[in-house]
């Protein structure tokens, strides 16, 4: 019977140490995704390429970042959307690897915009 309880302890022990080395964070947020891709290169590839942008108008920022994609959303240029995420944060990305990662919990607007060519 010592035993188990010896086994039970142990496990518990390595779970918490397992779980507190956890290298991410997740909350959730609303940003906005402009109607107009961006240019960019991609750093991997070194190939030019299309990006969202975003703006986390959660946290009151007021400059617009780039992303690749956003987990469980599909784009399509000429709306701007307000979407829900679940904002995950990475505190040591492999080196070809962005610190953040967004994925879609809801779309809570979705509307027409005029492209400036």
């Amino acid at each position: 019977m010592k035993k188990n309880h010896l086994k039970i302890l142990s496990l518990f022990i390595f779970c918490s140490l397992f779980c507190m080395s956890c290298d991410k964070s997740s909350l959730e947020g609303t940003i906005i995704v402009s109607a107009e891709y961006v240019k960019g290169v991609d750093p991997v590839s070194a190939i030019e390429r299309n990006y969202m942008q975003i703006k986390n108008i959660g946290d009151g920022s007021s400059y617009w970042e780039t992303v690749d994609y956003i987990e469980g959303f599909e784009y399509e240029e000429g709306y701007e959307y307000i979407l829900k995420v679940q904002i995950i944060k990475y505190k040591k990305p492999a080196i070809d690897m962005s610190d953040t990662k967004y994925k879609l919990i809801e779309i809570l607007s979705k509307s027409k915009k005029s492209i400036n060519n």
